[in-house]
């Protein structure tokens, strides 16, 4: 390959692609689709949901500051925009927001002890 054909592969590869990045801030400004609260620890809910076949791979985000807190997010054209699950701990309760496609919900319910047809 000439030097021209590397630097326009390089240059395509740097560009940013605004196209594929979703604004998970603004879904979470939104009423979420699913709320829950359930009495389970938090790692034992995050660790079923990433297990859990064919709900894809999760970003998984948490800050020092609040150990208490987790979000999961879905980016998959399967999905449509964003994905979003926010977990968080509230002494005994573990509150979860769900913010996307029922498909993905559904999947997640085996996780909090219900049937994957149960939805609140």
């Amino acid at each position: 390959m000439n030097k021209l054909k590397w630097v326009c592969i390089v240059f395509v590869a740097c560009v940013p692609t605004a196209a594929i990045a979703d604004d998970i801030g603004g879904v979470r400004k939104k009423e979420p689709e699913f709320v829950a609260s359930v009495e389970l620890n938090i790692f034992d809910v995050e660790r079923c949901v990433i297990d859990t076949d064919n709900i894809g791979k999760p970003w998984v985000y948490r800050q020092p500051d609040r150990p208490d807190d987790v979000m999961l997010v879905w980016e998959s054209s399967d999905f449509g925009d964003a994905t979003v699950l926010e977990m968080h701990r509230d002494g005994r309760d573990l509150r979860l927001k769900f913010w996307g496609r029922n498909k993905a919900w559904r999947k997640i319910q085996p996780c909090i002890g219900r049937a994957e047809s149960e939805v609140e």
